[in-house]
């Protein structure tokens, strides 16, 4: 009887694996909310209200008027305030869609990691830092709760970088030490 085990779990497996999950975890949330943002925005920015009227001489029409007048005047006012937010969603929607092409350029370095490219672990190496100085900067800011997420956040991506500077080949000697394998056949 075969017996088919399953495959070896290796540094650079893990690593590749979190890279692809952070990809998605990351992306996916992203990507929807620039659609919901954006979509927002564009049905909160259509001109859909009429020109305003001319204001009217409360000379003439008396309290009509004043208050016909004041009714034009807050309706200018809501205007400008729906254009500050709506300014303020497309710039959301702009960032939100920022981090999903950086889920993208993560998902990427992930199946590069995988592929065993060349230019993977560098980039990832790098990513990886700049991450790790981010979290450590954000230590400074944080509240106790905060400081412990990021301190596990920290320790992920250090060992990122740990496996990918000094363990990433492991499982190439470990499969040369062990002899030939079974798939090598």
């Amino acid at each position: 009887m075969l017996s088919r085990s399953a495959p070896r779990l290796t540094h650079k497996r893990i690593v590749t694996r979190g890279f692809q999950i952070s990809a998605w975890l990351i992306g996916v949330p992203s990507f929807l909310m620039a659609l919901f943002l954006g979509g927002t925005a564009f049905v909160m920015g259509s001109d859909h209200a009429a020109k305003p009227s001319q204001y009217l001489d409360v000379q003439t029409y008396g309290l009509v008027g004043l208050l016909a007048n004041a009714a034009t005047g807050l309706g200018a006012a809501f205007s400008f305030l729906n254009g500050v937010f709506v300014g303020i969603l497309v710039l959301l929607a702009v960032s939100a869609l920022a981090a999903a092409l950086f889920a993208v350029m993560v998902g990427l370095v992930g199946q590069g990691l995988k592929a065993s490219a060349n230019w993977a672990r560098p980039v990832a190496v790098a990513l990886l830092s700049i991450l790790v100085l981010i979290g450590l900067f954000a230590l400074t800011a944080l509240d106790p709760i905060g400081r412990f997420a990021d301190g596990a956040v920290l320790a992920a991506l250090s060992y990122g970088l740990w496996a990918l500077i000094w363990r990433y080949h492991d499982h190439e000697a470990a499969g040369l030490a062990n002899g030939p394998s079974s798939t090598d056949k």
